[in-house]
């Protein structure tokens, strides 16, 4: 969550409680508050989680784009390509995009971005 490498923090969340409690000691001492300056640093960082999730969506975009014309690369693996042939389901679920690109070259099998 945190956008400006200082900060480490997260949530669980458990749909039902019988699972919640089986964590029994994990949450002693990995599900404990944040403090109240990480309380803070994390406030900060959820202003800006959702420019920082779109330009991280239009930079994956680019990169995709990019690579799926170059040379080297023989596939681009990515759902926000209309190439892609699932394209149309990951438009209709994922109204933001996703950052995660995967490509097939002859240098590399698979290479993730």
């Amino acid at each position: 969550m945190g956008g400006h490498s200082d900060l480490l923090a997260g949530c669980a969340i458990f749909k039902h409680k019988q699972h919640y409690e089986s964590m029994g000691a994990y949450r002693t001492f990995f599900m404990s508050p944040l403090d109240p300056a990480n309380s803070v640093l994390l406030l900060r960082s959820l202003r800006t989680l959702h420019v920082r999730v779109q330009r991280h969506n239009e930079n994956a975009m680019a990169v995709a784009q990019y690579l799926e014309h170059h040379p080297l690369v023989h596939k681009v693996i990515y759902p926000g390509l209309p190439s892609h042939p699932q394209h149309k389901l990951a438009k209709r679920l994922m109204k933001v995009g996703t950052f995660r690109t995967s490509l097939y070259s002859p240098c590399a099998s698979v290479i993730f971005i």
